[in-house]
């Protein structure tokens, strides 16, 4: 599911951490992904809303990561 997880935000998520114009409920974000399952033919992930945060807030944490290291490169 991480891979798939991560090709749903990339394709449908506009994703801009720390911005906070940019929201949404974490309720209509696992209707979303489970939407996205069902359009790929994939089965709807065992996940629970708990679990989906969980996913995510590490996904979130990759990209600040990501981001930061970019920054270090350009000096």
């Amino acid at each position: 599911d991480e891979d798939l997880f991560g090709q749903w935000l990339a394709e449908e998520c506009d994703l801009e951490p720390g911005n906070s114009y940019k929201n949404e409920t974490s309720a209509d974000l696992f209707a979303a992904w489970k939407a996205y399952l069902t359009r790929m033919g994939q089965e709807v992930s065992p996940w629970n809303s708990t679990s989906f945060g969980l996913e995510l807030s590490k996904h979130a944490e990759k990209k600040k990561t990501r981001t930061a290291s970019w920054s270090d490169d350009e000096r």
